[in-house]
């Protein structure tokens, strides 16, 4: 039943939808996630390293990240400079 419902959702959506379920229940989401979860793309920000920090950490995302894009800009949040 959750991939009928996963191909409904965006990716956004499921994200929150895997931080919403308890712990045990999160594995459901795990097949909806697989696929556009493959690359991850970091800028040279504080916010960003940390995340790619974090990420790198994951046993989770360790599994299914393959690809590491580095973007030689920073994505802008909320007004952060370069690194």
């Amino acid at each position: 039943m959750m991939a009928e419902i996963g191909k409904h959702l965006d990716l956004n959506s499921k994200l929150r939808l895997r931080l919403a379920l308890v712990k045990h229940r999160q594995g459901d989401v795990v097949e909806m996630l697989k696929e556009p979860l493959k690359v991850l793309y970091v800028s040279p920000s504080r916010t960003s390293l940390r995340n790619f920090k974090q990420i790198c950490q994951c046993e989770y995302f360790q599994q299914y990240i393959v690809e590491v894009v580095f973007l030689p800009s920073v994505i802008d949040v909320a007004g952060e400079r370069p690194v």
